[in-house]
């Protein structure tokens, strides 16, 4: 193996495993453990015995690690757009700007206005939660209401097995897709998750 060949090859396993390395640390995962496996044995190998076949091996292993993204959560987004999704509008607690977070809605009929769960940062959460007006989209129609937040940690048992059960009934036969995703690429650590009620929006 020439000098320049191993020292690419070196360094695509230096970039794999130190990537996957960090979403191992920072939300964990089936891919990020592949890629740390696949990163530390491919640099171990064209450290101590490299051989011509290194950088095709580690290319090839880069490629493919890219496509496993790829390919399931490319699946995963399309089982959660094909259900009813709405847009929620938050402002960013860190940079001010408004966002567009797609998530499922259900229609709570105790509170007369929709419901959705959001996974977040403790932050972006509470944010949201005190918002005087929050501008949400269903149907291309825009609304804007004052949104209540209920840490699902918190919440009471009745409101969590109401709105789980509502969530159930109408989400049920996607909930691979949401499985999916923490299954291969993990949960980001320190999010939480939320109760959100819209409640009636005006247009």
């Amino acid at each position: 193996m020439t000098v320049p060949t191993r020292a690419t090859a070196l360094s695509l396993s230096i970039a794999l495993a130190a990537l996957s390395i960090g979403l191992l640390l920072t939300r964990g995962g089936l891919l990020a453990w592949l890629g740390t496996i696949v990163g530390v044995a491919m640099l171990a190998k064209a450290w101590v015995r490299p051989g011509d076949a290194d950088l095709k091996w580690i290319a090839g292993a880069v490629v493919a690690w890219c496509a496993l993204w790829a390919i399931p959560l490319g699946a995963v987004h399309l089982g959660w757009e094909s259900g009813e999704v709405v847009v929620i509008r938050p402002v960013d607690p860190v940079t001010g700007k408004v966002l567009d977070l797609r998530v499922w809605v259900v229609d709570d009929e105790l509170t007369g206005g929709p419901v959705v769960f959001y996974d977040g940062s403790r932050d972006r959460l509470a944010a949201i939660g005190k918002q005087a007006t929050l501008e949400w989209v269903r149907d291309g129609i825009a609304h804007r209401s004052r949104p209540t937040l209920h840490w699902m940690d918190d919440a009471s048992p009745e409101l969590v097995a109401r709105i789980s059960g509502l969530f159930e009934d109408k989400y049920g036969e996607l909930d691979w897709a949401t499985n999916a995703f923490f299954l291969f690429a993990g949960r980001a650590r320190g999010r939480r998750l939320g109760i959100l009620q819209l409640g009636p929006g005006e247009s």
